[in-house]
């Protein structure tokens, strides 16, 4: 009892290699899986599991044997309560294990999984949440386009659709899969997302869910107006409409995923938008060109697919495909419309953040 401070000593010793053995990790696991060294990865991974058992077994061993009525006075006790309430708060951080551990071994041999699950592979009984969650949709989708069915008539004039709902399922796994491929190309964050034709804004609001920036670019001036108000009540901070024409529009190069569903309903000026997208996107954008309407000449243009309406800009057919290969084995989680923050991590942030570049969150 003479060295009360050794208990908490050893502790930080053991932690300290703990955290260095969790860089060493997430250095190995901070390259694209098919470029990863098994064999480093594999002791990196062991490195790990065997610092965090001795810190458990000796914080666990430590606390139990630790008795505070048998200090000889008052000083002692004090200083004996003082290193049990630091051991436990090195415990509480170690705690964070039991959520990291499995997105880990996830990453350490990735299975490919289907960027896009088809139709036929998801199809099921509606559950009763399933019935809710489109009730809901359909409500913010009337309350974010309250003049949808009256559509201005500079709008119809210039040849632009009224906002048609795009079903939710069908578009959460398309930015599902634009998010993977983001991943795969090594796309740095802030994610920037822009829905041409956007509407009110419903989609604009989804693609939080994956993006950090999310735009909607809306003809329909009314559309702009009421999807404002809608927008600044639920995401201020992350969404924005945007009034303008998407044949004059200047900054799709600013974008990571742009998405449209048929914004203009004249074939002709369709096409001229799509070459001013692909003209001024960057290599590696991703183009989501949902519906299926009209001949597919995207590709003519230089932006190939990946999976299913789904293209990358500026990549052969040969690159899009090694894309596609990658991309399947980056994780299907995503980041979620209110992330935490890792600043208060400590030393789990290194390889939290290696994780989600990865596709994989606590």
């Amino acid at each position: 009892m003479n060295n009360v401070r050794k208990f908490v000593t050893e502790a930080e010793k053991l932690e300290r290699q703990f955290a260095d053995d969790i860089v060493r990790l997430a250095e190995a696991l901070d390259v694209l899986p098919k470029a990863r060294d098994a064999s480093g990865l594999d002791a990196a991974w062991r490195h790990v599991t065997t610092s965090r058992g001795k810190l458990a077994k000796y914080l666990r061993d430590t606390l139990e044997n630790i008795d505070v009525g048998s200090a000889s006075d008052a000083h002692q006790r004090h200083q004996l309560r003082k290193a049990i309430k630091e051991l436990k708060a090195i415990r509480k951080n170690l705690s964070l294990w039991s959520r990291v551990r499995p997105i880990v071994t996830a990453q350490l041999a990735p299975e490919p999984r289907s960027l896009i699950e088809s139709d036929v592979a998801s199809n099921r009984e509606p559950a009763v949440l399933d019935q809710v969650v489109s009730l809901f949709l359909q409500s913010m989708h009337i309350l974010a386009n309250p003049t949808s069915e009256s559509q201005g008539d500079q709008a119809r004039r210039h040849g632009c659709h009224r906002d048609i709902p795009y079903p939710i399922y069908r578009f959460s796994r398309t930015i599902g899969a634009a998010h993977r491929i983001c991943l795969a190309l090594r796309r740095q964050r802030p994610l920037r997302f822009l829905d041409v034709g956007s509407g009110g804004g419903t989609k604009v609001l989804a693609a939080t869910t994956c993006f950090d920036r999310c735009d909607g670019l809306e003809y329909d001036e009314d559309a702009v107006t009421t999807g404002r108000r809608f927008l600044e009540i639920l995401a201020p901070e992350r969404c924005r409409l945007i009034h303008g024409d998407a044949l004059e529009f200047s900054d799709y190069g600013a974008y990571d995923v742009i998405y449209f569903y048929r914004p203009l309903m004249d074939s002709k000026k369709l096409l001229e938008m799509e070459e001013r997208i692909v003209s001024q996107a960057t290599r590696g954008t991703v183009l989501l060109k949902v519906g299926g309407i009209g001949k597919d000449l995207l590709p003519d243009m230089g932006a190939h697919e990946v999976a299913d309406q789904v293209y990358v800009n500026g990549m052969s057919e040969d690159e899009a495909f090694e894309l596609a290969e990658t991309a399947k084995q980056m994780g299907r989680m995503i980041p979620g419309f209110k992330r935490r923050s890792l600043s208060g991590r400590g030393y789990w942030r290194p390889l939290l953040q290696v994780s989600a570049r990865n596709g994989y969150y606590v």
